[in-house]
């Protein structure tokens, strides 16, 4: 799978969000409220970024985080 030979977590946002790391897939097809705001899916890539950074700024280590539409 790409996030296995690459050592990525994927999260993809849509119909069903799912999130891989290549060994491990989580699917969530809940329904969300009927009038969802535009932006949302960058809020949710801004936060991850977020909070992967401090994560490993507080691991002190560097990482990349790449943030690409589908």
């Amino acid at each position: 799978m790409f996030s296995f030979s690459l050592k990525v977590t994927i999260l993809a946002k849509g119909e069903k969000d799912m999130i891989s790391d290549g060994e491990t897939v989580i699917e969530c097809d809940m329904k969300g409220g009927l009038k969802r705001s535009g932006g949302q899916g960058d809020l949710l890539a801004g936060s991850v970024a977020t909070f992967s950074n401090w994560f490993n700024s507080e691991q002190g280590q560097k990482i990349d985080v790449y943030v690409t539409p589908f």
